[in-house]
Order: structure tokens, then sequence, then C-alpha cells
């Protein structure tokens, strides 16, 4: 994997962070080739896309998250300030 491609893929992993943080939720790049989802309570996920994430990550609070709700957008920007 490229440098450039590695560069990418982590910063999808910390702008995901940035809203699974909100639910007590941590996502970790596994080899580039998938994502290890972790939960609040030791509970951990392996997961092939970014798209898989939100899936999973419902199945393990129970709670929807899409993230680009408007009212997460907003909590995100109180959570992190204006970036």
């Amino acid at each position: 994997m490229s440098a450039t491609r590695r560069g990418e893929r982590a910063e999808r992993v910390r702008v995901a962070n940035g809203v699974l943080e909100i639910f007590h939720l941590k996502l970790d790049d596994w080899q580039g080739s998938s994502f290890v989802l972790n939960g609040p309570t030791g509970q951990r996920k392996i997961v092939d896309s970014l798209p898989d994430v939100w899936r999973y990550a419902l199945l393990m609070t129970g709670r929807a998250m899409d993230p680009l709700d408007p009212q997460l957008l907003m909590k995100l920007g109180q959570v992190h300030g204006s970036k």
C-alpha cells in the first residue's frame, strides 16, 4: 500500500472516529485491509469497509447513527470546536 493511500485511509479513520467517539466507539485500521470497531464494553468487530462500520455500530449500541445527521454535526462542532 502506498504512503498516500495509507495516509488517506488514516484520515478516513480519524474522521470516522470523530463521529464514533460520541457513541463511545473507536475505529482502528487493521493492516490496511480491514477495520476493527471497538465497543464501549470491550466488544470488537472486524469490518471490511466504512459502510459496514455504521451497520455494526448500530448493532453494538442499539442506536442508528447517520454521520451526516444535522444534529450530530452540530454536536460534533460543539465537542471539537469549529475546526
